[in-house]
């Protein structure tokens, strides 16, 4: 599914993604799911929000970007559950330059809401393992 703003809601049960939702766009995009009870990216799902854009400095030098937009939101709430992501795939990254290069601010927002199950919570957050598929200055897809 391809949309600049995904939003579903499953207030009866379970939520699972197998698939790919794509929100990316200039400026970055929305997805939004909500279950009441769990939320569930699949091995092969996909979540993007990334922003493509920037504009041109200078006409006369084609392809020389000096600023471009952060990334998108996604937003993953399962108030009375959990949210597992396994080995899917969530890219917020964006394309804020300056001096050629992505600053560190150039990355969107990941926003996980779930019950909380123990005293303490154990987040796992590793850089995907195919550098081709990684940003620079933390504006890169993260497996979760």
């Amino acid at each position: 599914m391809r949309a600049a703003r995904i939003e579903l809601i499953a207030d009866g049960g379970p939520l699972r993604i197998d698939g790919r939702l794509d929100a990316s766009g200039e400026r970055g995009g929305l997805i939004n799911l909500v279950s009441a009870t769990h939320i569930t990216v699949g091995d092969d799902g996909t979540l993007l929000a990334r922003s493509s854009g920037g504009y041109l400095s200078d006409p006369a030098k084609p392809g020389r970007y000096e600023d471009g937009y952060r990334g998108g939101q996604v937003e993953l709430a399962a108030p009375r559950g959990r949210v597992s992501l396994n080995e899917g795939l969530v890219d917020v990254g964006g394309t804020r330059l300056e001096n050629g290069k992505l600053v560190s601010d150039a990355s969107g927002v990941v926003r996980i809401t779930a019950a909380r199950i123990a005293d303490s919570a154990r987040t796992r957050c590793r850089r995907h393992p195919d550098p081709r598929r990684q940003g620079r200055a933390g504006s890169g897809p993260s497996r979760l």
